[in-house]
């Protein structure tokens, strides 16, 4: 009998292309399409606080040290999701970071929470999930087909203008960061290198807050009423 050896493949992986692109046509870059200079760069937490109406979903990209943890705030009108903001944290403890996600949750008008829930991140999900509930708190694993699917379609948002953000090169720098790898064995990942300390946070913050946005609209409400007494068989 003869064993015949499988030889290593020669097919090399092809070259990273960006998710979203930088080249830019007569309508402008694809992420130019909807900045707006009345949009901020940074959330006025106590402006979310102070609303009364409206429906506002988040998206959390956690990290500790070495990169940023970045919370962004959108604020759902049909088909637009219109920035509100970022909160930005560089290494902040995480009973500190938690506090500050609780603090936006409180906020009357927001809907729902996506969080980054891998590794560093399942403690404060699981945290906030306790805290909130898992109608206002999903956690998302960072799996290679979930950050395929929440990133394309955040993608198709901006090719559908259907969402709005500030002017910042920080934010653009991020958004065009991200490559799609093609693999020799013809996988698809997803990744960008550090930049400017980095490493795509604000792009998967934003992807977080377009998933939290696909799932149900309006603002979140409950009932709060009288406990509830049963009742007793024996009087009926």
């Amino acid at each position: 009998m003869s064993i015949e050896l499988i030889k290593p493949s020669n097919k090399a992986a092809l070259k990273p292309k960006p998710l979203i692109k930088r080249d830019c046509g007569p309508e402008g870059c694809e992420v130019d399409w909807l900045t707006s200079r009345r949009h901020k760069t940074e959330l006025d937490v106590e402006a979310l606080l102070a609303r009364k109406a409206g429906d506002v979903v988040l998206g959390w990209d956690v990290a500790r040290r070495k990169h940023l943890s970045v919370i962004w705030a959108f604020e759902v009108e049909g088909n637009l999701l219109r920035s509100l903001g970022l909160v930005e944290i560089r290494d902040v403890p995480f009973h500190e970071q938690f506090e500050r996600a609780s603090n936006l949750l409180r906020a009357p008008t927001v809907r729902r929470l996506c969080v980054d829930s891998t590794g560093m991140g399942n403690q404060l999900a699981e945290d906030l999930v306790l805290a909130f509930g898992a109608g206002r708190v999903e956690p998302c694993n960072f799996s290679a087909s979930f950050k395929d699917a929440a990133a394309h379609a955040m993608r198709n948002r901006f090719t559908d203008h259907q969402i709005a953000i500030p002017v910042s090169e920080a934010i653009r720098n991020d958004l065009h960061s991200v490559r799609k790898i093609v693999t020799a064995a013809g996988n698809i990942r997803l990744d960008a290198p550090e930049s400017d300390g980095s490493h795509a946070d604000r792009f998967w913050a934003c992807a977080l807050a377009c998933h939290a946005a696909s799932g149900g609209t309006g603002r979140f409400e409950g009932i709060v009423g009288d406990p509830f007494q049963g009742l007793d068989l024996l009087d009926m």
